[in-house]
């Protein structure tokens, strides 16, 4: 429970010095979201999401009380995805994060997303659409299957023998 109380101190007194600069604030509760798509829903709650009046700046911040972990960065880098989708709080606004530690903060941006690490946001993105994901199934399940519907899979191939044991 201290840790709690710790957090909310922490983002209290964020939000606060956010306020003071002129920025209007959500906090917790009042900023979470659920994306609902065909396969998945994905959802969070920033700790705090401001945006500045008359532009189009907008910013998620999350609050840690812990030492610093580099899925503190993707958590912020994936509310910042979710809010700027097409009707989302956030859509067509200048958007940036912050990861905010008790001795400093760890600024994000989208250009974390370069390289391979932009296909995490892709297949969120095609979780949470409208669209279905293929579904194809796992050499074990094509193992138990009665219908041969895709017999470059009905056999098992090397290194494939672990899907079949079941130790738990």
């Amino acid at each position: 429970l201290v840790w709690k109380a710790n957090h909310a101190e922490m983002v209290q007194g964020h939000a606060a010095g956010l306020k003071q600069a002129g920025w209007r604030v959500r906090l917790e509760e009042q900023n979470k979201l659920n994306v609902k798509g065909q396969v998945a829903t994905i959802g969070g709650c920033p700790d705090i999401v401001a945006v500045l009046p008359e532009t189009h700046a907008a910013r998620v911040d999350d609050c840690k009380t812990g030492q610093h972990r580099d899925g503190d960065a993707w958590q912020v880098l994936i509310y910042m995805f979710l809010l700027t989708l097409p009707k989302a709080l956030l859509a067509g606004r200048v958007i940036s994060g912050n990861v905010i530690y008790k001795d400093g903060v760890r600024e994000v941006s989208w250009a974390d997303l370069q390289g391979g690490r932009g296909r995490i946001l892709q297949a969120i993105a095609a979780a949470a659409s409208d669209l279905e994901m293929e579904r194809v199934p796992s050499v074990s399940e094509c193992s138990r299957c009665d219908v041969l519907c895709c017999p470059d899979r009905a056999q098992p191939g090397p290194g494939d023998a672990a899907l079949e044991t079941e130790e738990f």
